[in-house]
């Protein structure tokens, strides 16, 4: 019976303030720790406890010295964050080296090393900001919106401000006002005379640049507007009489010559540019205009705009015919286009800014164009103008040009435009928001500008 009523005793608790319970004459804190019951009120946390007992009693590891060992003796315990205290060369603070191990314990193995390039994107730390992504580097550009500082320039999301470098009218100025201003490797002008090419603000009353405050232009006569120069007149044009071999010949539509013609008054920007590590594609914009509308639709007198691109992501099985060089390597071909694959021209089916035609073309043949843009878009480009009784001619309106590309390579770029079949009348390409696009594309295509 007395064993029974002390059983009894010692399971009989009385609450005494908050945190401690009585057993008979002794009170147990929250953390277990027995102390006089006239030792007065306690805290919860029980601060007469000292770190050994309260571990010991609460059937934790001790809270003192043993708790924290430095078992390698390199002066840092598992409490400092020592990641592997049994190696005294694994410490924070330790220099990273290539070891496979993390010698600075910041969670990262043989990583931010010095002239080491971890992540193999061809940016070293700490040139590269982040050298486990190889997608984000010196090399790559910046995805706007994706609060990364992709391109490793200390800003995030910032737009590039390529107008801001222009110092004068060199290739390269005329790369920057397209808003090409890094990765250039090399730019010059392959063909034309300086009055067939300028960096401009604006052409006539309408076309503005599409990023920036510049745009280039290119032209197979002066590259001026009526602003510019108010005598100028497109027809018949400027006649600088060079001449060479066509950059590459596709049959028009209608009005084909007897034989592959020459390239006449021939201007051309030519760029090499490296493709940033994170890019797939690019895009840029631009606007063709030519004299030769109306009267010369589907003749030999076939001006053109065209766009070489050479890339090893250019696969010349899926271009239309004769867009492509002939055994070039890397593929080299014309990226600019229609969807019947008809280079720009007046033939083209985006040559849409213009009165439309219905009539005869200057060989008695009977042609009609549909014209969908309004031709006043065209004033005070010297396009709009009527000359002898001919109209001077029309546009395509702002198009857009997208194409693929292998990330990390050289590609080249060619803009040209020329008169062909003679040197007379003039046709001109406005061009510009040149930018790179981290998403693939199958094969290049044209479209009118949103």
């Amino acid at each position: 019976m007395r064993k029974s009523l002390g059983i009894l005793f010692t399971l009989t608790l009385v609450a005494c303030g908050k945190g401690t319970q009585t057993v008979g004459d002794k009170r147990l804190t929250d953390a277990g720790v027995a102390v006089p019951a006239d030792a007065g009120d306690l805290p919860d946390s029980g601060q007469m406890m000292t770190p050994v007992d309260a571990g010991h009693d609460a059937g934790l590891p001790d809270a003192g010295p043993n708790m924290c060992p430095d078992s390698d003796g390199d002066g840092a315990t598992v409490c400092d964050g020592d990641c592997n205290d049994s190696d005294s060369s694994v410490k924070p603070g330790a220099t990273e080296v290539v070891n496979g191990k993390d010698d600075d314990c910041d969670g990262t193995v043989d990583a931010y090393i010095p002239g080491v390039d971890t992540d193999g994107d061809g940016d070293p730390y700490p040139q590269d900001c982040d050298d486990l992504e190889p997608l984000v580097s010196h090399n790559s550009v910046e995805n706007p919106g994706n609060g990364i500082d992709d391109d490793c320039d200390g800003m995030i999301d910032e737009a590039d401000n390529c107008d801001a470098q222009i110092a004068g009218s060199s290739a390269m100025d005329f790369a920057r006002s397209i808003g090409l201003c890094e990765g250039v490797t090399g730019a010059s002008f392959s063909n034309g005379v300086p009055n067939s090419r300028r960096i401009v603000n604006k052409l006539g009353d309408a076309w503005l640049p599409k990023q920036g405050a510049n745009l280039a232009m290119i032209s197979s006569g002066d590259a001026v507007d009526n602003y510019m120069s108010s005598g100028y007149v497109v027809q018949p044009g400027n006649q600088f009489y060079n001449e060479t071999t066509h950059p590459l010949y596709s049959s028009p539509k209608c009005g084909a010559p007897s034989s592959v013609p020459t390239a006449k008054d021939i201007s051309e920007l030519d760029l090499s540019v490296k493709v940033p590590a994170n890019a797939h594609s690019f895009s840029f914009q631009f606007a063709y205009f030519s004299a030769e509308y109306p009267e010369y639709l589907c003749t030999q007198y076939n001006d053109r705009f065209i766009v070489l691109l050479q890339s090893t992501a250019i696969n010349p099985g899926s271009m239309p015919a004769q867009q492509c060089v002939n055994g070039a390597s890397p593929a080299t071909c014309n990226i600019s286009y229609d969807n019947g694959g008809q280079p720009i021209t007046v033939n083209n089916a985006l040559f849409t800014v213009c009165d439309t035609f219905n009539g005869m073309n200057t060989q008695g043949v009977q042609v009609k164009n549909t014209c969908t843009q309004s031709a006043g878009l065209l004033n005070k480009t010297g396009y709009d103008r009527v000359t002898q009784g001919e109209k001077a001619g029309g546009g395509t309106g702002w198009l857009t040009t997208t194409a693929p590309v292998t990330p990390g390579e050289i590609i080249n770029l060619r803009f040209i435009v020329f008169d062909e079949g003679d040197y007379k009348l003039d046709s001109a390409a406005l061009i510009d928001n040149f930018q790179w696009h981290l998403t693939a594309v199958s094969e290049p295509s044209t479209m009118p500008a949103p």
